[in-house]
């Protein structure tokens, strides 16, 4: 169940009480920096809450549906500067996505960001080169129910070329997964973001279902509308 945590400066009998809302941030967590940036936009005087508090007691706020009505969640999409991430050598499996922080069940983690390409031109990809990472393309349907795919496949993107692009490096797992992608759209582009199914530890590896066998990998898709 995603918490809603709501926000106002406020004063109770005895004791100050910092509730103010935090939508802006929506369900990604923000920085100290932040939330002391969006305080001072406010333009408030007196019983200013503090950024260290509501840090603390941040929750992700809204549904997964309504994941990319946060400006602030937006602004890291257009951007592609995801914090809190880091890459590390996994035996056997190459490289992955480990935590650098604590995520809450129900928070954005990253993009998969890629080429946006046609099913057809995706399994071509795939059989032109058998060793590639499966993770490394991203097949789907959608809004028009359109099979699609996401070409990740190269190290960075051309509109992005300093970015780490995580979510190409994310790790497949059907029994361990912590997160799952969900398709949103932005400015008429398709956005695949990657939402914690649980808390998730510092130092963690981050994982999900690619959503096929990866011995009989044949584009079929994963189920990205999901509650």
């Amino acid at each position: 169940m995603i918490l809603f945590l709501l926000f106002s400066p406020s004063v109770t009998s005895g004791s100050t009480c910092t509730t103010m809302r935090c939508e802006h941030f929506g369900c990604r967590k923000p920085s100290t920096s932040k939330i002391e940036a969006w305080i001072q936009k406010r333009g408030w005087t007196s019983n200013n809450p503090q950024a260290s508090l509501i840090l603390r007691q941040w929750k992700p706020v809204g549904t997964v549906d309504t994941a990319l009505d946060s400006s602030f969640v937006r602004s890291m999409v257009t951007a592609q500067r995801w914090k809190g991430l880091t890459i590390k050598d996994v035996p056997e499996k190459g490289r992955g996505v480990f935590t650098k922080r604590r995520f809450e069940q129900g928070e954005v983690v990253c993009e998969y960001h890629g080429r946006l390409v046609s099913r057809e031109e995706g399994l071509a990809i795939h059989a032109s080169s058998p060793d590639m990472n499966p993770g490394h393309l991203l097949f789907y349907k959608n809004k028009r129910n359109e099979a699609m795919c996401i070409d990740a496949h190269e190290e960075s993107c051309q509109c992005h070329p300093l970015s780490i692009i995580y979510g190409r490096l994310i790790n497949h797992s059907s029994k361990r997964a912590n997160i799952r992608p969900r398709l949103f759209i932005h400015n008429d582009r398709d956005v695949i973001l990657f939402i914690t199914l649980r808390d998730i530890l510092v130092n963690e590896e981050l994982r999900y279902d690619y959503g096929s066998k990866k011995k009989s990998f044949a584009g079929k898709g994963v189920e990205l509308d999901w509650m």
